[in-house]
């Protein structure tokens, strides 16, 4: 993770590309199936060790 996390500095780095993916993702499930978000992060987090970053870059995509 703390690496993933150095890599978001930088905006070509692989990190930065799956965050923005990922951030494109969610905007797109957020108006078509925003129940599959919440069931999906249920099962994430019973299964995965969830970790915030420290920036939440998500959050100003998400919201455009």
């Amino acid at each position: 993770m703390p690496e993933y996390v150095d890599q978001l500095a930088s905006p070509k780095s692989v990190a930065s590309k799956h965050l923005a993916s990922m951030a494109a993702g969610i905007k797109k499930h957020i108006k078509s199936d925003p129940a599959f978000l919440k069931s999906n992060y249920q099962i994430d987090a019973s299964y995965f060790e969830l970790k915030k970053l420290p920036a939440q870059p998500l959050k100003k995509e998400v919201q455009k």
